[in-house]
């Protein structure tokens, strides 16, 4: 029995895609397992593997690269050896031929009322009704038949019937068969398909976007010269390519500025529409409030300038300096175990608690804006935390995020202080409880004793759902990790 591949829901919110590519052909043996095509969801690009073996058929009416697709929608067929190509022939519950309707067969004339002979009297009985001609529709005219002239041919236009597309050269530009006429496509769709879909790749198109590269001079070592992510990087790498919107970075975590894109491409892309639904719905479906507070980050400085020196001493090459990110990820996981309220979700009209500390970090790509997961980061060191975000924002910024990197988070937090931003309001990320906004660290001048001196600061911005919290346990949590931040080495080492 034929095994149906459909567009898989790629996330729960997820009800459209973009088509990347199809990886096997129309016609070609593939095993359980094997990747068939791959697709854009919500905020990643994943490859669909097969869920059985057999012969992949695929339907006439598969999208193009880089078209909208929407969930359920099915793409091909798996089949046996012995199994006709569903897509051969009519459609399921349809007749193999159109039905058209045949005229009726006339009826013989009847006889009209009888004339009495002469000499005898006429009937008495009145003569039978004269039934109303009966309309029939018109009989096609058969070959032998000459067709009656309406108006008469124009002498440079031969008639066509409508069933019958012109016929012309397979040379001229305008060449048309009989299976494209009929709106199915040749045998060999993939190969004239292959020739006018686009030679780059969505995540290609992007970065040549990001490096300012003309991509229509890049070769493509893809299948049938398909341009992917390393040609464009190996071109860029031969000649000095000017970044789009200069990338500004003072740690290994901090984020990349959104490459310019055309308007138009942004409004269709499936993460623009997917980071505009959930934006509104953290605006519009809870209960947001935001409160502020100024943490002293003066040892926090001090405490990750004592990191960099031993790992600058060690020279050991692989040893990664925790930035202000992984320090504030650590203290702010601290913070949710004394506060877990603020680790709570809002689901289906109610408050659940989920199982562990799974804390998002917002990161700006040329895609848009992603929000990768570290999970578990109560049960990791505060090196490996760093791993963890180095790894997540790397793969972000490239697009090779999977739908398990994007999911579970508990707590959100989204980093400004790179751009230079003090302070702002952030957006809640359903059906999250909290988001933390974080500001740059700044020399100010502050009240210590009865003297000013300068000191290192920063602000907390705390956007939390008021529907599941209120207003004093969300303050408590902003102080628990305000006191975490301006006297780190406890909270770390404990």
């Amino acid at each position: 029995m034929p095994v149906e591949i459909k567009v898989p829901r790629l996330g729960w919110s997820m009800e459209e895609g973009t088509f990347v590519e199809w990886l096997k052909r129309d016609g070609e043996f593939v095993e359980a397992g094997q990747p068939l095509f791959a697709i854009e969801g919500d905020k990643a690009i994943q490859d669909v593997e097969a869920i059985g073996s057999g012969i992949l058929r695929i339907s006439p009416r598969a999208p193009e690269s880089g078209a909208p697709v929407r969930v359920g929608v099915t793409l091909a067929f798996l089949v046996t050896a012995d199994e006709a190509d569903p897509f051969a022939g009519p459609e399921p519950g349809k007749p193999a031929t159109p039905e058209v309707p045949q005229p009726k067969p006339s009826r013989p004339e009847k006889p009209g009322p009888e004339v009495p002979k002469p000499g005898t009297a006429p009937s008495k009985t009145p003569p039978p009704a004269v039934p109303e001609p009966e309309i029939t529709p018109p009989r096609s005219p058969s070959p032998s038949t000459p067709r009656p002239e309406i108006s008469p041919p124009r002498p440079s236009q031969p008639e066509i019937s409508p069933a019958e597309p012109p016929q012309r050269e397979p040379g001229s530009p305008s060449f048309v068969t009989r299976a494209q006429a009929s709106g199915r496509r040749p045998r060999d769709w993939q190969q004239t398909a292959v020739a006018t879909r686009p030679r780059i790749s969505p995540r290609a198109l992007r970065i040549a976007a990001e490096l300012d590269l003309d991509w229509r001079d890049v070769p493509g070592t893809g299948r049938n010269g398909r341009i992917r992510e390393r040609d464009v990087r190996a071109a860029a790498d031969g000649k000095t390519a000017k970044v789009a919107n200069s990338a500004y970075s003072t740690t290994a975590y901090s984020h990349r500025a959104l490459a310019s894109a055309p308007a138009e491409s942004a409004a269709r892309s499936a993460l623009r529409r997917t980071i505009a639904a959930r934006m509104a719905a953290g605006s519009q479906q809870t209960a947001p409030v935001t409160l502020t507070t100024t943490a002293d980050a003066t040892n926090l400085v001090s405490l990750r300038a004592q990191f960099k020196s031993a790992v600058t001493a060690a020279s050991t090459g692989d040893a990664v300096t925790p930035g202000y990110l992984a320090f504030i990820t650590k203290l702010a996981a601290r913070a949710l175990a004394e506060h877990p309220q603020l680790n709570q979700q809002w689901i289906d009209g109610r408050i659940e608690t989920p199982p562990g500390i799974h804390i998002a970090v917002a990161v700006d790509t040329p895609a848009g804006l992603l929000a990768p997961v570290v999970h578990d980061v109560a049960a990791l060191g505060l090196r490996e935390v760093a791993a963890h975000l180095a790894d997540l924002t790397l793969r972000a910024e490239s697009g090779r995020l999977v739908p398990a990197d994007l999911t579970g988070g508990t707590f959100t937090i989204s980093n400004l202080g790179a751009y230079g931003i003090d302070a702002f309001t952030p957006i809640l990320n359903v059906p999250q409880c909290a988001i933390l906004g974080l500001g740059r660290i700044e020399k100010r001048p502050a009240v210590v004793g009865d003297e000013i001196v300068p000191r290192d600061q920063m602000v907390l911005s705390l956007t939390f759902d008021h529907r599941i919290v209120d207003g004093a346990p969300a303050a408590k949590f902003l102080a628990t990790l305000r006191q975490g931040i301006e006297n780190p080495g406890p909270w770390l080492v404990s």
